[in-house]
């Protein structure tokens, strides 16, 4: 149940968080914002190759739920890539991430498929005149 008294007793602890949200909100939006970019201009310039990769690419990461990405890049990334890329002496530790650098992961991947399908749209629906 909302109370207005219990957001007045925990105002400092709930500001305490706001520059940990603001680092991570902008980093998202930066990144996705790139990575959407890129992948609007490869889909609407139909680059041979990468249009296919970038079409499964944008289909996977709309159909998945943002929690689930923000669990796989923190907890299952690390298994993955001691898998891929250490040796017998490594084990996961060494390729976990931290818990800023997963959510921005995670979240710029995610939104970055929005706003390739934003991108495109509104490329599309400008005329050709």
């Amino acid at each position: 149940m909302f109370s207005l008294a219990f957001i007045r007793d925990n105002f400092t602890f709930i500001l305490s968080a706001l520059p940990v949200t603001l680092v991570i909100t902008l980093l998202s939006l930066l990144f996705s914002t790139l990575l959407g970019a890129a992948l609007a201009w490869v889909i609407i310039r139909q680059v041979p190759g990468v249009q296919w990769g970038a079409k499964v690419f944008l289909s996977f990461s709309r159909s998945v739920p943002v929690l689930v990405m923000l669990y796989f890049f923190f907890y299952v990334w690390p298994w993955i890539a001691a898998g891929l890329f250490g040796g017998p002496q490594d084990n996961m530790y060494h390729y976990k991430l931290s818990p800023l650098a997963a959510a921005v992961t995670a979240l710029s991947l995610i939104f970055s498929a929005y706003f390739a399908e934003t991108f495109r749209a509104g490329w599309n629906a400008v005329d050709k005149g």
